[in-house]
């Protein structure tokens, strides 16, 4: 009798055990493939969605009480471009003057208008001395300048017609100052106080007329009405 191994293993298998094992083995893993390859292309996708369906509603619900942040793209910057400020409205007619009206001399009236030594006298005179100067009562043209004698007896003479249908005159001067055409302004000097014509001293005849020569009214309200304190 041969002697006993006393160091072999207990569990090893003779070799017919061990190629039954195997091809069991390898009988249960083609199983396994017929199985796997007898299922539709289909069924597995809908095997694959419904497996990755649940953690991806997982993750939605997680995410649901929160805002999720969206990116905004930045607004683009404004130009830079200068814009030419508006200018005021021009107005399309230019600013007239005011209606200016002054008393021709600064001297007091010494004789009113009115009837005279039996003669109507035409205008107001304003005792100015030799010389003293004679103002324009407002803006106007000069439509006449001269002597006349004769029973007028205005002497040296300035006539200005102010455009409004009213003519100022300016008698007995001892010179005048501006010429016929000339523009003149409220205040402006045209001529020098004398003794011309008929006349007893120095002194400036004044007169407002409707006409170049004719059409004599009282100065004295004309000036009041048009602002002028005499």
């Amino acid at each position: 009798m041969p002697p006993a191994l006393a160091h072999q293993p207990a569990h090893r298998h003779s070799p017919r055990v061990a190629r039954a094992l195997l091809l069991g083995a390898c009988a249960l893993g083609l199983s396994g493939l017929a199985v796997t390859a007898t299922s539709s292309p289909a069924a597995a996708s809908k095997s694959g969605l419904a497996s990755a369906s649940a953690p991806l509603s997982l993750d939605l619900e997680q995410l649901a009480p929160h805002t999720i942040p969206v990116p905004v793209a930045a607004a683009p910057r404004a130009s830079r471009s200068r814009v030419a400020a508006a200018k005021p409205a021009v107005a399309s007619k230019k600013l007239q003057r005011a209606d200016v009206w002054v008393l021709p001399s600064g001297a007091s009236i010494v004789s009113p208008f009115g009837m005279r030594w039996g003669r109507p006298h035409k205008g107001v005179d304003f005792g100015a001395h030799y010389g003293a100067p004679i103002y324009a009562i407002g803006d106007g043209v000069v439509v006449g300048t001269g002597y006349q004698g004769g029973e007028s007896g205005y002497g040296q003479i300035t006539i200005i017609s102010h455009g409004n249908g009213y003519y100022s005159a300016y008698a007995h001067q001892s010179s005048y100052l501006v010429q016929v055409g000339q523009h003149v302004s409220a205040g402006e000097l045209i001529g020098r106080v004398g003794a011309t014509g008929h006349v007893t001293g120095p002194h400036l005849h004044f007169e407002i007329r409707t006409e170049e020569h004719g059409g004599q009214i009282n100065p004295v309200p004309w000036l009041r009405a048009h602002g002028v304190d005499v």
